[in-house]
């Protein structure tokens, strides 16, 4: 679907193609819907929290898409958890919902996999774009903040064919205290912050 403009005397509307650009950020946030779709059948619900700009997007309206999730591991075997995590990538409701939508999974691979960190690698393909790279982040290293087990954003996932699922959250407070955190302690300025 591309944008529209009026253009004219007639006052026609013209549509103009969509970027690819704003076609990759879709995929991408079409993806982390299905991902978080998955996740909520598959995988404990009480053994992650969706956290970092995945989490301000989808449940605080934040109007800036993130490239990639990244999650809090709140459960005790996180070696097992991530094995499951790998079956969910292999999983055939997580390829049908992608399919559906016109998207391929290409090569998921973990990339990083520590005691603390357990790191996946993918990208995209859809028609009329580059593939686009994302990546899933379970982080096991502990935090004091409370998640909440909410429902997605009704209206964002609505507008993304994606069903609004109940998953952890970190609440506002803690959400914007933790990203806050998280852009403080990076070397390096990123263009996104």
């Amino acid at each position: 679907m591309g944008r529209r403009n009026r253009s004219g005397a007639a006052g026609t509307i013209a549509t103009q193609p969509e970027s690819e650009d704003r076609k990759a950020g879709r995929a991408i946030e079409q993806f982390h819907f299905v991902f978080c779709e998955v996740a909520a059948t598959e995988l404990p619900l009480h053994d992650f929290a969706l956290k970092g700009g995945g989490n301000l997007r989808m449940f605080l309206r934040s109007r800036r898409r993130s490239r990639d999730l990244d999650l809090d591991f709140l459960g005790k075997d996180f070696d097992r958890f991530a094995d499951r995590v790998d079956r969910l990538f292999a999983s055939r409701a997580l390829g049908e919902l992608l399919r559906v939508r016109d998207i391929r999974l290409v090569e998921p691979h973990r990339t990083k996999d520590t005691a603390t960190v357990k790191r996946w690698k993918l990208a995209l393909a859809a028609p009329g774009m580059e593939d686009a790279p994302s990546k899933i982040e379970f982080s096991g290293r502990g935090t004091e903040r409370e998640p909440a087990l909410e429902r997605v954003d009704a209206d964002l996932a609505r507008r993304l064919r994606a069903r609004p699922v109940m998953i952890n959250h970190y609440p506002p407070r803690p959400a914007i205290e933790q990203k806050v955190t998280t852009l403080a302690m990076r070397s390096e300025t990123q263009p996104r912050d």
